[in-house]
């Protein structure tokens, strides 16, 4: 049933045992309709005025997000931008590296023929001492050979 009939079916229960005429029922319908209408008016009212405060506040949010979406693309930018310095520095450093390894193998190679120049300074050394010796052995052995 429609709130209407139920409202006029009140109003019937109400009015039936006044015996009161049928201009006074539809006065009385037209009244409980006005009250009725006065209580849908004033939700409608609330609800509409709940509707405006939601309004305004989706509007500053989405202000807000649109304020969160330029900041997010900044910090994008920054750690890009961050990340492009890390990988440039990584770069370098490892051409550095590189760079050293490669010193490093020529310093080994060149430590390496040290090694063997002053193993042979050490055996020209013997060698030299051992003749010196041979030579004093020689020289005495001919003086004995000549004093004999």
């Amino acid at each position: 049933m429609s709130e209407s009939k139920k409202a006029r079916k009140k109003v019937a229960k109400k009015l039936k045992p006044l015996n009161i005429s049928t201009e006074g029922k539809f006065l009385a319908v037209l009244e409980e309709m006005r009250d009725e209408i006065k209580i849908i008016a004033e939700g409608h009212s609330i609800l509409a005025r709940g509707i405006d405060e939601l309004k305004d506040k989706m509007g500053s949010m989405e202000k807000r997000m649109d304020g969160f979406d330029g900041e997010l693309k900044e910090i994008r930018n920054e750690m890009a931008q961050g990340f492009r310095m890390v990988f440039d520095y990584v770069e370098r450093i490892e051409d550095e590296i590189k760079d050293v390894k490669k010193e490093i193998e020529i310093l080994r190679k060149e430590l390496k023929s040290k090694a063997d120049v002053q193993r042979l300074e050490i055996l020209e050394k013997r060698v030299q001492r051992i003749e010196r010796d041979y030579a004093v052995i020689m020289d005495k052995g001919e003086k004995k050979y000549k004093t004999q």
